[in-house]
């Protein structure tokens, strides 16, 4: 099942309660105990990119390397956070993200009190990190994702991912998005760039601003439900 929740900026709260609401009308079709993985706004979260090391030794290296990195872009991560880091591809940038504990505490109790179980929970840009497939011909390849209130973009080449960059949404969406090209268009050589979205409004502005930005671009749309 896949259903987008409403969710201004910052109101993490505000998802919670959508999601209660959402898992009662749910749980009227349900039979057994079923398990609930959930994408959920990169709002919730804090994210940061982890450049490779070589000398990390393990787990705990690992978590205190993400630590330095968070604090570089002046996001403390404390107890106060649930934190997960770690690198898919051998020699290419990782992924770090924090969720707030009590967050996912009152998440978790909500889900079990419509007698199911909580598997997973993911910010956006984690999920699509994890399963998406970057281009195979060693060219750049930059991965947008559009929500209501940020944009994110993750920049792949030939060994994986190559960087990670977010840009907050204005009123003025578009200049958003493309103050976030411009960046990325001076910085990489962009062969192709693979479009999502949280909603599933038309797209053809979106595209025309896109192809505008990076011309020489191919152009893909990413399904909505591709994350879920």
């Amino acid at each position: 099942m896949v259903r987008k929740i409403p969710l201004g900026a910052g109101d993490a709260q505000g998802m919670l309660a959508a999601f209660d609401a959402l898992l009662g009308e749910y749980a009227h079709t349900s039979k057994g105990t079923c398990t609930v993985s959930l994408t959920v706004s990169d709002s919730v979260a804090a994210i940061v990119g982890l450049p490779w090391q070589d000398a990390l030794s393990g787990p705990e290296e690992l978590d205190a390397y993400a630590d330095a990195c968070f604090e570089q872009i002046g996001q403390t991560v404390n107890d106060g956070w649930t934190m997960n880091s770690y690198f898919r591809h051998y020699r290419a940038m990782g992924l770090a993200y924090a969720l707030p504990t009590a967050w996912l505490d009152l998440l978790n109790e909500i889900i079990q009190t419509h007698g199911m179980r909580l598997d997973s929970v993911l910010p956006v840009t984690a999920a699509a990190f994890g399963r998406h497939r970057r281009a195979g011909n060693g060219k750049t390849s930059v991965l947008i994702l559009r929500e209501t209130n940020r944009t994110s973009a993750l920049v792949y080449g030939a060994s994986g991912l190559v960087d990670y960059t977010m840009e907050p949404t204005t009123k003025r969406g578009p200049e958003s998005l493309s103050r976030l090209l411009r960046r990325l268009a001076g910085a990489h050589e962009i062969a192709s760039v693979a479009d999502w979205s949280a909603d599933s409004a038309d797209d053809t502005a979106w595209h025309e601003l896109i192809t505008a930005c990076a011309p020489k671009a191919k152009y893909t749309r990413v399904k909505r439900d591709a994350w879920s």
